[in-house]
């Protein structure tokens, strides 16, 4: 009875396997990779390419050094470029029986890791995603950003029920840096030196159109900050519109050396402007209004 019982289970099983790797290793995997290239340019606007591209049993696919580029929409724009060492992709067998179809990845880039689910469902899309050690200095987009260079390990979670609309995605997102700093660089047009950040911590609730800033903190040994506010969502990262008010402290030294950068005939300048932003207990105030690719700052008058 328990041979019986054993051959019932085990060889079915084992010729839906079978037939399982077969079919995905006879596939044809070049038209899967003309298809998401495709797709990444379709609906991200970039261009995808790649060094290797196999089916990785049971149920998946992984590539090697795949890069994402996207070309410069303005004059001066110098367009985006991201490269991946490793990605790999699986999905449920079992799920499409039932309809499912979630995705599950793990990408290796920037020296660390993105692992998680993404859910293609059409009426409901959803992204699940851990984010780990991602070295956010060697992304190039920091200089124009911010007009200092960024340092730091990027860690966090990303949850967001998505929506064609994108004013209709909800959830959150959670982020923290560890060893993060800003190099030298300009700011407002002034010679900055570098700052250590410390462990920048980012939460973000997304509803109705928003992204609120629920928690944003910096504390170092050469500055204190926090934001408020929430931003505009917008399709393109680079064109949501901040709304926000940002505050911050320099350590009497790194205030010091601060000063030291400006040519001592604008120094009284200097002073007088970041002055109008200073508060009595010595922070300054500022807002940081517009889109994300061209951000204003304004002096908040204390």
């Amino acid at each position: 009875m328990q041979s019986t019982l054993v051959k019932a289970l085990v060889y079915p099983l084992f010729f839906l396997l079978a037939t399982v790797f077969f079919l995905i290793q006879g596939f044809p995997i070049e038209m899967i990779g003309e298809r998401i290239k495709q797709q990444a340019e379709t609906r991200m606007g970039m261009k995808l390419s790649y060094a290797t591209l196999e089916t990785s049993f049971p149920n998946g696919i992984k590539a090697s050094s795949v890069r994402l580029m996207k070309p410069s929409e303005e004059e001066g724009d110098p367009g985006f470029s991201l490269l991946l060492d490793r990605a790999e992709a699986s999905i449920s067998l079992l799920g499409l029986l039932f309809g499912d179809r979630d995705l599950s990845i793990d990408l290796e880039l920037l020296s660390g890791r993105i692992t998680g689910d993404i859910s293609l469902d059409e009426e409901q899309p959803s992204i699940n995603l851990k984010l780990t050690a991602l070295d956010l200095g060697k992304l190039p987009i920091w200089q124009d950003l911010l007009g200092l260079p960024l340092a730091g390990k990027l860690g966090g979670v990303i949850d967001l029920a998505l929506n064609k609309d994108v004013k209709k995605t909800q959830g959150k997102i959670q982020l923290n840096l560890e060893q993060a700093s800003l190099g030298e660089g300009k700011i407002k047009g002034f010679n900055s030196p570098s700052i250590a950040l410390g462990k920048p911590q980012l939460e973000l609730l997304l509803d109705k159109g928003k992204a609120e800033i629920k928690t944003f903190k910096i504390s170092s040994d050469d500055a204190e900050a926090d934001m408020e506010g929430y931003f505009l969502l917008q399709k393109q990262l680079s064109k949501m519109t901040a709304k926000t008010k940002v505050h911050f402290k320099l350590s009497d030294a790194k205030f010091q050396e601060f000063l030291s950068k400006i040519p001592p005939e604008l120094q009284s300048m200097a002073t007088t402007q970041v002055n109008r932003a200073k508060g009595k207990d010595g922070s300054f105030h500022y807002s940081l209004i517009g889109r994300l690719d061209h951000p204003q700052f304004r002096s908040i008058k204390q």
